[in-house]
């Protein structure tokens, strides 16, 4: 990722990773929180956008994790969201529906901030089978994510799947060397160390 949690020059950092020997994959990713309104239900949420057609390079589990739907329902433009089954429980919404998302960075107005909203279509339903992900992220198209944040052009990072869980500390020093000091990279040791560290 980069400074402040965003890249703009993700194409270039992508370039670099994807040279890499040990480097199967990669694709960008937008993290957001927000609010998820449908009738008189809203509830906080996380909201990854993804690049469909490369998040299976990086991630094996959601795809197959699918009840409704498919990440080929992400379209640039049409605001599809894919919600997990909890979440849309708790929203009681099904595919089809319309929910509300309100961005918690807002436009500046004489009469205050005034959040960002802007209404997405449900058009898939997934079941990880663990409550914290099932209850509690939604995922969109990176662009739509890019809209609705006022993120032109950029994202919050790249994620990579390598060829060994094991080489990832020594990958993240090469790539570190190799992206410079306008990125920051980091790895499943650094991210889960206390929890690696107790068992």
């Amino acid at each position: 990722t980069g400074p402040g949690g965003q890249i703009s020059n993700w194409e270039e950092a992508d370039e670099i990773a994807a040279s890499h020997p040990k480097v199967l994959g990669s694709s960008p990713y937008i993290l957001g929180q927000g609010m998820l309104q449908s009738g008189n239900a809203v509830t906080g949420s996380l909201i990854r956008g993804i690049q469909p057609d490369r998040e299976p390079q990086v991630s094996e589990l959601l795809p197959s994790k699918m009840v409704e739907g498919s990440f080929d329902s992400l379209v640039p433009g049409e605001f599809g969201i894919i919600l997990g089954n909890d979440l849309a429980w708790q929203l009681d919404v099904k595919v089809g529906d319309k929910v509300a998302v309100i961005a918690p960075k807002g436009q500046v107005t004489p009469a205050g901030i005034v959040p960002r909203i802007k209404r997405f279509n449900v058009v898939g339903l997934f079941d990880l089978g663990m409550h914290e992900y099932d209850s509690g992220l939604a995922i969109a198209h990176v662009r739509d994510m890019q809209v609705l944040l006022k993120m032109k052009g950029q994202v919050s990072g790249l994620r990579l799947k390598l060829d060994e869980i094991d080489h990832a500390p020594s990958v993240r020093r090469q790539l570190q060397d190799g992206l410079g000091e306008g990125f920051s990279v980091s790895d499943w040791t650094r991210q889960h160390a206390n929890f690696f560290r107790a068992l």
